[in-house]
């Protein structure tokens, strides 16, 4: 695994952590549609955080979750 893939990983997981409950059900969606897909929760993560930073995505796809600030 790639040094930059584990920082994106430990980012994500704080983000997990200290979310709020609001977070935590848009996180779970995510979740859910990755392990429906087969892909891994951090994929999932990034493709729907990306979308939501650039406007894009499906209609009816869950807006990205910000990142924290560095």
């Amino acid at each position: 695994m790639a040094g930059a893939q584990r920082s994106f990983e430990r980012q994500v997981d704080e983000l997990v952590l200290a979310a709020s409950p609001a977070e935590l059900a848009r996180l779970q969606d995510i979740d859910r549609r990755a392990r429906l897909s087969g892909m891994s929760f951090y994929d999932a993560y990034l493709g729907c955080a990306g979308a939501g930073r650039e406007g894009g995505g499906s209609a009816g796809s869950s807006p990205g979750i910000p990142r924290r600030g560095r």
